[in-house]
């Protein structure tokens, strides 16, 4: 560039000396008049003169950006009667975005469960329904009778609300039969039994099949006494391309049903292992649901299967299980 500039000014020059020399035809000018000449034109030379520069600039661009359409079909799985409950899901999703620094990530999907259930309806039984005090029960008595002297075998029929007596007066300080006993021999006499009645309302009083169907507290005895451990309540599956986290706490997935409020609705209580409580497996690995343990993500893109086990669950009571969890894409890394 720079041997063509001169070349040019020496061209201009030149036109501007043409006609200038000597007696022998060499050029004759002095470095006075040059340098005039140079003053009088360099200017025009510059304002007419253009100049190209072609340059080629390397770069890096250090921001990473995160660009998927991803369609998934996936569905998760409650045990019901024995059978299963299939939810089907199809998300279309689109985004552009990256993950940011407190865990959470663009695009993740809120998911929530709230499902009702008995243990009997789990293992596909029949609920067992506890005694009414409205209804009858009839049983084979033999005793002796003294007017006949004889021992006699006869059918009986009688009802449930003898176990009902001391303390019928008031609702509030009504006491079952089951619950004290003390007072009922003398309240069978008063109501008019005869000593044959009441020593059958006595005998047969913890007979399973009397309190099944007399006894509204009555499940049966092992239920009453047992607490039961892994009990597989609901499984869901993570889709491919997607890693899980859960954010309901341990403490706060799994209620049992409480008494019922003043208008008449049910309550739930929780918040403690005593009424029972819910663990979470990714893939047969324990999740810590947990605010104490960060609800960090788990999985790698797989698609995984997610189980919610039950434990220190008791037959005679109705559950709610209340679980938020997240899934959002993920790329496997290997």
């Amino acid at each position: 560039m720079k041997s063509k500039a001169i070349l040019m000014t020496l061209a201009m020059m030149s036109a501007a000396l043409a006609g200038c020399t000597g007696s022998d035809g060499v050029t004759e000018i002095d470095d006075e008049t040059l340098q005039q000449l140079f003053d009088d034109n360099i200017q025009d030379f510059m304002n007419n003169t253009s100049v190209t520069v072609n340059q080629e600039i390397h770069y890096h661009n250090n921001t990473t950006v995160n660009n998927y359409e991803t369609t998934n079909e996936y569905s998760n799985t409650t045990n019901v009667d024995g059978g299963e409950v299939i939810n089907n899901y199809e998300n279309n999703y689109s985004s552009i975005g990256s993950g940011t620094g407190n865990g959470s990530f663009h695009g993740a999907i809120l998911h929530g469960i709230d499902f009702e259930f008995t243990l009997a309806e789990l293992w596909g039984e029949s609920e067992v329904e506890p005694g009414d005090r409205n209804n009858t029960y009839t049983t084979n008595w033999s005793y002796y009778d003294y007017l006949t002297n004889q021992q006699r075998n006869d059918d009986f029929t009688f009802s449930c609300s003898v176990y009902y007596l001391v303390g019928s007066a008031s609702e509030s300080n009504q006491t079952t039969y089951w619950e004290d006993n003390d007072y009922y021999y003398q309240a069978w006499e008063d109501a008019g039994y005869n000593s044959t009645m009441r020593d059958l309302f006595q005998s047969i009083s913890q007979d399973s099949e009397l309190r099944f169907e007399c006894d509204d507290t009555f499940y049966g005895y092992q239920s009453s006494n047992d607490n039961w451990d892994d009990v597989l309540i609901h499984t869901l599956i993570v889709p491919e391309g997607y890693a899980f986290r859960c954010l309901s706490e341990m403490e706060y997935t799994l209620y049992r049903a409480g008494g019922l409020s003043n208008n008449g609705t049910q309550t739930w209580v929780g918040g403690s292992t005593w009424y029972g409580y819910a663990n979470v497996y990714f893939d047969g690995v324990y999740v810590r649901c947990s605010s104490n343990y960060g609800m960090t993500w788990i999985g790698n893109g797989e698609s995984v299967e997610v189980t919610i086990i039950g434990n220190n669950m008791l037959e005679e009571y109705d559950y709610r299980l209340m679980f938020n969890y997240e899934i959002a894409p993920v790329v496997n890394v290997g």
